[in-house]
Order: structure tokens, then C-alpha cells, then sequence
């Protein structure tokens, strides 16, 4: 089994003109595209775990869709809570299903890849409905012999940010998730988003992962506070390479890659 690299971003949040908390959400993610374009091409794929969008409008989905449709590397989307699933499928209709979820499967390398849709309507939490969680159930029982890796959106631990945690924006019913997850040793990784931060973790004998945003950070110090700061720290994207028995996190802050320095 070779080594399998991809590359990690979140949170997005398209909007279809303008700046979002002066940011320009457009040209942040070119620019994280450009570096990995630049450094790291021979990444077997790119995921972005949700909030592809600010306020899930079409035209948003089509400037993401006109940005990644000649990128080099496959891109995987999934859904986080700011997205809208209807429009998203407007202009990405290759991911409907019969389950009728963005839930899906891809396998690099004799590794199996689970995308999961978190998206809960009209909240800011996320949630695996009763059909989500079996297609979970059914797809983890039929790849219990190979390597495992998940994606979603929403955290499904404890982050240490109380909105996050015990504020209700995190995935609702993380016991259930998590003793269904136990059962299966060969789970190994899950990366996700939402937080707008860097996370490195394990839980029993699975790592976990968290990204920075391409736009606007959250302030991990705001943490013991019902409320979160939105603060202007560099965006990140994150690099995970897997080989047999091992899993590598590290992360680039893309706005920086001229800045090199040499004596």
C-alpha cells in the first residue's frame, strides 16, 4: 500500500460580490488553490468540508464551480451548516444520490474515503438523521478490512470552544456517533471544519483534524465565553499524508508562500 496525500480546506464561505468581514472570500480561495497547485501536485485529492458557501446562493456555488472545474487534482465537496443543498446540487448535480444526501465514497489506494452530510436546516449545529447514520452504519460494515478515513463538517469532539461544545453548534448526539465508531478499528482519521481553527486530537484510537478557514479565523482564547470573536489571523489549509501505519497533519499558510527568506 502506497502513501496517500490530500489536502484539507474548509470554510470557504462564498459570497457572490464584495468582502465578507473585509475579507474577499473569492480571491482567498484562489489563492489557496495557486499554492496547492504550486506545492503540492502530487496530492492524490483536495477535500473542503462545508460552508462552501456564506448564504448557500447559487451564484456562489457557480463561482466555486468555474474555480475547481480545470484545477489539476479532484476536488471532493461536502456541505456544513451555511450551505444550501438544493442550490448546491443546482450546480453540482454529479452529486445526487438515491439517498438524498451529499454522502458519498471515493477509494485511493485501497483506502476508503466516507463523505458525510452534516447539514441540519435552520441550525447551526449539525446532525446525522436516522438515514444518514445507517447509510454510516452500512458503509462502515461493508469496509470493515480496509483502511478508513471521514470527512463531515460539523465537530464531532469536544474543541474546547464553548459554542462548539456546549453551545449546540457542534454535531448533535457525538455519544451515539462515537460508540458506533468504536466498533471499527480500522478507522483511522477524521478531518473536519466549522471551527475556523487548527485541531489536532485522537479519540480511542482514532486521530482527528480541523483546519483554519480560507476567510475569517474564530479566536481559540474566546473559549470559556458564549460568544466568538472573528479575528484576522492567516488563513491554512492542511496537508495529511497516510502510509500503512502512520498519519502525518501539518498545515501551510498559503498567504505567505513569496515570503521566503534565505541567508
Amino acid at each position: 500500500m502506497r502513501k496517500t496525500k490530500y489536502i484539507h480546506i474548509s470554510d470557504l464561505h462564498l459570497i457572490d460580490r464584495g468582502h465578507l468581514y473585509g475579507i474577499n472570500p473569492i480571491s482567498r480561495f484562489k489563492k489557496a488553490l495557486e499554492s496547492i497547485k504550486k506545492h503540492h501536485n502530487n496530492s492524490d485529492f483536495v477535500v473542503i468540508t462545508g460552508d462552501l458557501s456564506d448564504k448557500g446562493s447559487v451564484k456562489s456555488y457557480e463561482i466555486l464551480k468555474e474555480a475547481i472545474d480545470s484545477f489539476p487534482i479532484p476536488i471532493h465537496l461536502i456541505l456544513g451548516n451555511h450551505d444550501s443543498r438544493s442550490n448546491f446540487l443546482k450546480v453540482f448535480p454529479e452529486y445526487e444520490n438515491s439517498n438524498k444526501f451529499i454522502q458519498y465514497l471515493k477509494e485511493y489506494d485501497d483506502r476508503v474515503f466516507i463523505f458525510l452530510d452534516t447539514l441540519a436546516k435552520k441550525n447551526t449545529g449539525g446532525k446525522l438523521c436516522k438515514k444518514r447514520f445507517k447509510w454510516l452504519k452500512d458503509r462502515l460494515k461493508e469496509n470493515s478490512s480496509k483502511p478508513l478515513y471521514i470527512f463531515m463538517h460539523h465537530n464531532p469532539i469536544e474543541s474546547g470552544m464553548y459554542l462548539f461544545d456546549d453551545g449546540g453548534w457542534g454535531l448533535e448526539k457525538r455519544d451515539k456517533f462515537w460508540e458506533l465508531l468504536e466498533k471499527y478499528e480500522n478507522i483511522k482519521h477524521i478531518s473536519f471544519g466549522h471551527i475556523h481553527q487548527e485541531i489536532m486530537a485522537s479519540e480511542n484510537h482514532i486521530t482527528l483534524n480541523c483546519t483554519k478557514a480560507t476567510v475569517h479565523q474564530i479566536a481559540y482564547f474566546t473559549s470559556l465565553k458564549e460568544e466568538y470573536l472573528t479575528i484576522a489571523e492567516d488563513p491554512a489549509y492542511a496537508i495529511i499524508e497516510m502510509k500503512k501505519k502512520s498519519t502525518r497533519v501539518s498545515w501551510h499558510k498559503f498567504l505567505k508562500d513569496e515570503e521566503i527568506f534565505q541567508e
